[in-house]
């Protein structure tokens, strides 16, 4: 599950994921209840205030377990700010539902008889948004609390799903409607749909914020190529790679950044940032295949593109390894002696030809 493989990646993207998500989560919630999220306002503030402290609660790994009653009023105490703390004592008043809420005497039988259906609901295996939109119904049916009942069980939903590894949901004004009504019909299957959409949708946002720290150097993935961890090193003053790496300058070995060969494919030029000048051709040859040629002079690297196949052959130095990219479409793909490689294996790829003792001496008479 793509939750479980990133928030074990590194503590950076999980401080900096709920650092995004749970203004948002607690924004979004409240809006159901008419709040405008508005910072001004004192209470609006307190209200904000109150349930992000619920939400970081109720995620906090120490509570991570199953659901029960305690943790539950935990939750409930922090959503109102400790105005209420315990089961309702009086009649439940909804307005505009006709839906019959649980009597107060019966609230405890009755979550109890929720909670071990919850446990024991095997339906959760094939579709675990089934079991959440299940317990949601009836949790906001019994209306166990004096107030705070639908930001307490939204609360809920958010812990249940990462608890099983699963991407948050976080329900907007947007579809509060349909929500709403899903909850008072009992459609369960419609409200797991709309759990599973936007969990979903959370999902690729987790990816695309993945790659984007990644992108900037800012975690540690299991496949963060030198170039990261040069940006990561700039960061956070960390070094992750050996010093002899950390030391390589790119203006040295422009042939063995795939960055720079991204630039000569598309552009037939170095980035502004590579000062190093390599020694550049145009080459026809008799079957009107036109070529352009770049070589760096002081270490025989080579690289070929050729217009006609939309492609470029990478020749380094002292290294037998062929490198090709070639373009489809509108993307890029990377060949390693043959086979099709991932961006930043063929990165990682391209530097590791660095660790060769001759181009190592190089570098140091440049130094």
């Amino acid at each position: 599950m793509i939750f479980n493989e990133l928030k074990g990646a590194e503590p950076r993207f999980k401080e900096e994921y709920f650092k995004n998500m749970v203004p948002r989560f607690v924004n979004a919630s409240l809006s159901l209840e008419g709040s405008k999220g508005d910072y001004s306002s004192e209470i609006e503030a307190l209200d904000i205030y109150h349930n992000q402290e619920a939400l970081e609660y109720a995620l906090n790994p120490e509570i991570d377990g199953e659901l029960n009653n305690k943790i539950m009023i935990d939750i409930l105490e922090r959503v109102t700010g400790g105005a209420y703390a315990n089961f309702r004592n009086g009649k439940a008043e909804v307005i505009g539902s006709s839906v019959r809420r649980s009597r107060a005497n019966m609230i405890p039988a009755h979550l109890s008889e929720l909670l071990y259906e919850y446990r024991t609901d095997k339906e959760y295996i094939e579709d675990p948004f089934i079991r959440e939109a299940k317990f949601h119904i009836r949790f906001l049916h019994i209306h166990p609390f004096g107030d705070g009942n639908g930001r307490t069980s939204r609360i809920i939903l958010i812990k249940n799903l990462c608890y099983q590894g699963l991407a948050p949901c976080i329900i907007t004004k947007d579809v509060k409607k349909d929500y709403c009504d899903y909850i008072e019909n009992s459609d369960i299957e419609s409200l797991a749909k709309l759990f599973k959409d936007r969990s979903s949708k959370e999902k690729r946002f987790m990816v695309e914020l993945y790659k984007d720290l990644c992108n900037r150097g800012l975690i540690i993935g299991s496949k963060m190529n030198e170039e990261q961890a040069l940006r990561y090193k700039d960061v956070t003053g960390k070094s992750l790679l050996p010093k002899d790496i950390l030391d390589i300058d790119e203006t040295q070995f422009p042939l063995r950044n795939i960055e720079n060969l991204i630039s000569l494919f598309k552009y037939r030029k170095l980035p502004k940032t590579v000062r190093c000048q390599l020694a550049y051709t145009p080459v026809q040859t008799k079957k009107i295949h036109i070529y352009d040629y770049f070589k760096d002079e002081i270490t025989n690297d080579e690289a070929m593109y050729c217009e006609k196949t939309k492609s470029m052959i990478i020749n380094l130095s002292e290294d037998d390894t062929f490198f090709k990219i070639f373009q489809e479409g509108e993307s890029l793909k990377y060949y390693v002696k043959g086979t099709e490689v991932s961006y930043n294996l063929f990165d990682k790829m391209l530097k590791a030809s660095i660790s060769n003792k001759n181009i190592k001496q190089k570098q140091k008479t440049l130094k």
